[in-house]
């Protein structure tokens, strides 16, 4: 992978599991480069436009109250997007992340190029094989990521980067190819954001 190549590690809190019928409450985002760092930060609370289940509340600590008078899904994603823009998009079970943009953006009849995500749970499954969970918080846990709280949208994306470049250490030190290339195995599905 090119060390200058712009990298977004993403993440969403949601109201509930299902794409197109839950709804979208927190973005969070890092911009960064293998060889710079962290570029920039996206973090925005928004107005589901539903109730927050109990459930969900008790999971990321997002309230009704806390998101009332907020922007709307409408309003932020055209600014996430922008915030992304052609970067390498890097998520932790992009399918949930990926759907949940994808409806959305369908929903709202925006205009987004399918995009390839690097699953970081498809490269943890690479890099640390025969481990009984791949969840975030495991493997963060387990390789001493901490000092970011977990399922809030900015936490969680900065975890998932730090994750990512666990990882990619992990796998040179093994001698295993870090190229383009090789993460093409590692995608996971498009966000299909046309």
């Amino acid at each position: 992978m090119d060390p200058r190549q712009r990298c977004v590690a993403l993440d969403l809190e949601t109201t509930g599991l299902i794409p197109g019928l839950d709804r979208i409450v927190e973005f969070g985002a890092v911009a960064f480069t293998l060889a710079d760092g962290v570029q920039g930060e996206y973090e925005a609370l928004v107005d589901p436009g539903i109730p927050i289940p109990a459930a969900a509340s008790r999971v990321s600590g997002i309230t009704d109250d806390l998101v009332r008078g907020r922007p709307t899904v409408a309003e932020e994603l055209p600014r996430f997007l922008a915030f992304l823009g052609p970067a390498v998009p890097v998520a932790h079970n992009a399918t949930f992340d990926g759907g949940f943009l994808a409806a959305d953006i369908a929903r709202l009849g925006l205009a987004a190029e399918a995009t390839p995500v690097l699953d970081t749970r498809a490269l943890a499954r690479a890099a640390l094989p025969g481990r009984q969970s791949y969840a975030l918080d495991a493997l963060c846990r387990d390789l001493g990521i901490t000092g970011w709280s977990a399922h809030r949208a900015l936490g969680d994306a900065h975890r998932c980067r730090l994750l990512f470049l666990a990882c990619l250490e992990r796998l040179e030190a093994a001698g295993r190819p870090t190229s383009s290339d090789a993460f093409a195995a590692l995608e996971g599905p498009p966000m299909d954001l046309g």
